[in-house]
């Protein structure tokens, strides 16, 4: 509500210049408590992968060893922290009702019983691949894919260069525009 409600008053504003919305949600975060209105949606069955239920790591470190999440508990977080998510899908179809650019991302990844863990703080591909979505209508084709590897660095270089910010800049950026063409080395 916040988030819409800035929106509609930059409208009214009669400067209207580049601006930044930062809005981060607190779903899909424990407790995993989704709103009452959608306690009860269905979610699709998981199909899980087959690092899913791990159980011999003998061969890890120990605190991976010392931890264990079954697959009936990954399948039950997982359950809670999308219907949680179904509120950030409204809230960001009633944001992205402007024609401005919006990226989303995620912090980081989570474990739903991959090699038997939960969280997100295990050095395993699940809690450090993320998505990064862009929307802008006009500029980017819907269900658009670049291949490019991209990072989260890259984002205040594509914020920049979308709000017509030409320089100088007080301190170099390590990311690069991904409204640019080319690829990482």
């Amino acid at each position: 509500d916040r988030a819409v409600e800035y929106l509609r008053w930059f409208e009214k504003q009669k400067d209207v210049r580049p601006w930044l919305l930062y809005v981060s949600p607190f779903a899909p975060h424990e407790p995993h408590t989704p709103p009452v209105r959608h306690a009860g949606v269905q979610i699709p069955a998981w199909q899980p992968g087959p690092a899913v239920g791990e159980e011999d790591r003998t061969d890890k470190p120990q605190p991976v060893q010392d931890r264990f999440q079954s697959v009936q508990e990954g399948g039950r977080h997982r359950e809670l922290m999308l219907k949680t998510l179904i509120a950030v899908d409204q809230l960001v179809n009633r944001v992205m009702t402007r024609r401005t650019l919006a990226i989303f991302v995620s912090d980081n990844g989570y474990l739903w019983s991959e090699h038997s863990l939960y969280d997100k703080r295990f050095p395993y591909t699940e809690s450090f691949h993320v998505p990064l979505f862009a929307r802008w209508p006009g500029r980017f084709g819907a269900g658009a894919v670049d291949p490019r590897m991209a990072s989260s660095v890259d984002i205040a270089p594509t914020v920049l260069e979308a709000a017509g910010f030409a320089g100088p800049l007080r301190y170099p950026l390590d990311g690069r525009s991904l409204l640019q063409p080319g690829t990482r080395q």
